[in-house]
């Protein structure tokens, strides 16, 4: 009888033990810092939460981070981060203003963003960036989800961006609208290895305003069904500006300048190699390129092997054309595509070597193809145009002048 007690006053003890394990570790979990932190407000303070406990702000401004001061608590919860080789996630669950001072993303950050941030008057900045600009970051997921980016641009004086990235390798930007942004909406800037993916883009008219540009030397990245309306200047840009940018791979964007005066649709620009647009629709302008591939004069460098695939373009013409004899734009090709202009030519080739161009183009008050300043092209082109009613245009020609600029 002796012996049996003690057996069940073991067991007792072993279950006693087990369970008192099992609630620590239920009040570790609960208590201990999570691989996510949420950021919410509950109508009038912000929070920063990690599980069921608060890490920043709220009411009591809890690890003296001001509860009423969003920004400054996002940024504080990034930046309270270790060092560290594996990705965190920050969820930001509110809307708010950004000031003067934008957003920075360190490596290894996955953001999350549901709600509407707003850039102040005066702000002249970026609402995200990354955080070392100068050596460069890694492993940056900016998952916008439903987010509302309004840049407020009518209210900035200089530039304003959604998106700045500068020297970023293996990053991802998705989702997300944005409107009004002063600036391009999103820019990349000696970037490489990532991906941009199905941003909706809204530029609203205003001055000196683009959508997506990829400069200074930004390679390797691929943009997915990007829809951009309404930019001034260039919807959709691949600048090789201070640096050769070059392989990014451009999948089925969605371009309208069409109420801008003289906004590009999608261009192609100074030292700019080896990039592929394939499946784009453009609704153009009289007053500009709806594609365009461009020398650029204040640096002497012009576009080579670039390929664009299966437009279709409304309102405008597709553009070749270099600076001169010296810099002229080199086997670019535009395969199969098909124009309906209106005002302007199909398709312009200047001061080119090697350009390829195949496709359609119904102009009804314009020339079908001008080719113009030495320019060397091989064009099959299907025409419908009053000036040139032979119906199919086969050029073959070399440095031989077709309409001299006068």
């Amino acid at each position: 009888m002796l012996i049996y007690t003690r057996r069940i006053r073991s067991i007792f003890a072993c279950l006693a033990c087990s369970i008192l394990m099992m609630l620590l570790l239920v009040v570790d979990l609960i208590s201990a810092p999570a691989f996510a932190y949420v950021i919410k407000t509950d109508g009038t303070d912000y929070y920063c939460t990690s599980g069921l406990r608060t890490i920043y702000g709220g009411p009591a401004d809890v690890n003296g981070v001001d509860g009423s001061d969003p920004v400054r608590l996002i940024q504080a919860a990034v930046n309270s981060l270790p060092h560290r080789s594996t990705r965190l996630k920050i969820i930001i669950q509110c809307d708010f203003t950004v000031g003067a001072t934008p957003f920075t993303i360190p490596d290894h950050t996955t953001l999350e963003v549901h709600g509407k941030i707003t850039m102040s008057n005066l702000a002249n900045t970026a609402i995200f960036q990354n955080a070392d600009p100068l050596t460069g970051n890694s492993d940056i997921l900016l998952n916008l989800a439903d987010a509302v980016i309004e840049g407020n641009g009518a209210s900035q004086s200089s530039y304003g961006n959604g998106v700045l990235f500068i020297r970023v390798s293996e990053f991802s930007i998705s989702g997300g609208r944005f409107q009004n942004c002063r600036d391009s909406a999103i820019t990349l800037l000696a970037c490489r290895n990532g991906t941009i993916e199905a941003p909706y883009i809204d530029v609203g008219l205003l001055t000196s305003s683009g959508g997506i540009g990829l400069a200074y030397g930004t390679c390797h990245v691929t943009v997915i069904e990007p829809k951009v309306f309404n930019a001034t200047t260039i919807g959709i840009n691949i600048s090789g500006g201070a640096g050769r940018s070059h392989h990014n791979h451009v999948v089925s964007p969605c371009v309208d300048v069409s109420a801008s005066s003289g906004g590009i649709g999608i261009g192609i620009d100074g030292e700019s190699e080896d990039n592929i647009i394939d499946d784009p629709i453009v609704w153009g302008n009289s007053a500009a390129d709806a594609i365009n591939c461009e020398g650029w004069g204040a640096i002497n460098k012009a576009p080579k092997r670039n390929i664009i695939n299966n437009a279709v373009v409304y309102g405008s013409r597709i553009a070749d054309a270099g600076i001169n004899e010296m810099y002229a734009c080199e086997n670019n090709q535009f395969n199969d595509f098909i124009v309906y202009s209106s005002g302007s030519q199909g398709l312009f080739v200047s001061h080119t070597i090697g350009t390829r161009a195949t496709g359609k183009v119904f102009a009804p008050s314009a020339e079908g193809v001008h080719m113009e300043s030495y320019s060397s092209a091989i064009v099959d082109v299907d025409i419908e145009s009053p000036e040139e009613p032979f119906g199919d245009l086969e050029t073959r020609s070399v440095l031989v002048s077709f309409f001299p600029v006068h």
